[in-house]
């Protein structure tokens, strides 16, 4: 498994920054747009931006996530907690917003936000607990079981 991770193309382990990284700005300029949205419903623009640089980032860490599949510790390093940090950063950045460009009022773009962030952090949270415990923890206990049986054999030769 780490021989895997070791092995994806460099392309790849940056093609997953610049997904995450994309998704992050995309939490970041949001925020910014609840202001001219309730304003001036003409200014979508940066919405528009936000909205792309989210989804382009989800499709191409999906992308990613559908070709290393079995690459468990590669997809938790490289794309899930990167995104799941991120989720928490765009979260912060919208309650901030919320709590001091709108005095506390969570407009219908905010209430979007948190619930988009939200979700990529819940997402990303329970898959990435899901492939530690589950698969690599699976995988480590049967490692473990048979470095001890090679060990027993090992000693048994020796006491031959």
């Amino acid at each position: 498994m780490l021989v895997q991770a070791d092995g994806v193309p460099a392309r790849h382990n940056v093609l997953a920054a610049l997904c995450t990284w994309l998704l992050l700005a995309g939490y970041i300029v949001l925020p910014a747009t609840f202001d001219k949205l309730e304003k001036n419903r003409n200014d979508i623009s940066l919405a528009v931006l936000a909205a792309a640089l989210c989804i382009t980032g989800i499709i191409g860490c999906l992308t990613l996530l559908c070709k290393y599949r079995r690459n468990y510790i590669w997809i938790v390093n490289r794309i899930f907690i990167p995104a799941l940090l991120h989720s928490i950063a765009g979260l912060v950045s919208t309650l901030i917003n919320v709590y001091t460009a709108q005095d506390g009022d969570y407009s219908v773009t905010a209430t979007a936000a948190l619930t988009g962030t939200s979700l990529c952090l819940a997402v990303t949270l329970s898959l990435s607990l899901v492939i530690y415990v589950g698969k690599i923890g699976r995988m480590k206990r049967n490692h473990d079981s048979m470095e001890a049986l090679h060990n027993a054999v090992a000693i048994r030769r020796r006491i031959e």
